[in-house]
């Protein structure tokens, strides 16, 4: 055996039991940017999937062909069948009006079942001089 070999019949420098290797140095990871890193930076907020607000919300459920003489009748609060939820049986004929319990002639949205629905929804809306968005949810109208 030579100075030069370990006893496993290796040179020295590829033994790696009798000479091992320093290991490599772990990677660091790259620190996440908080929230005012990124405000500070001018990054933009990652977008949430909805927004809910924290007013409780009533419901009217309307035949469509009534919505424009509901709409010109006068203040909504005083119209008839106001739900703190939805309940009321529905159609793909029906409407959904959505306010603000705390401003009853303020809508929120309107819901409709489908496409063709949300035209005459939005028609009727511009006859009366409001404006609310409109959402096509099916699953209201089922």
């Amino acid at each position: 055996m030579t100075t030069a070999e370990c006893i496993h019949g290796l040179e020295l420098g590829d033994c790696e039991v009798c000479a091992p290797r320093e290991a490599p140095e772990p990677r660091r990871q790259a620190p996440r940017a908080s929230a005012r890193s990124r405000i500070a930076a001018g990054t933009p907020k990652p977008a949430t999937a909805s927004v809910r607000s924290t007013d409780p919300r009533r419901y009217l459920v309307l035949p469509i062909d009534e919505l424009e003489d509901v709409l010109e009748a006068g203040p909504l609060g005083e119209a008839e069948g106001w739900r703190l939820e939805l309940g009321a049986p529905t159609s793909r004929e029906h409407v959904v009006l959505v306010s603000a319990l705390a401003d009853p002639d303020a809508i929120v949205l309107l819901g409709v079942a489908n496409e063709p629905a949300r035209r005459r929804v939005a028609d009727a809306l511009k006859a009366a001089s409001r404006s609310a968005r409109i959402v096509v949810n099916p699953a209201w109208f089922a």
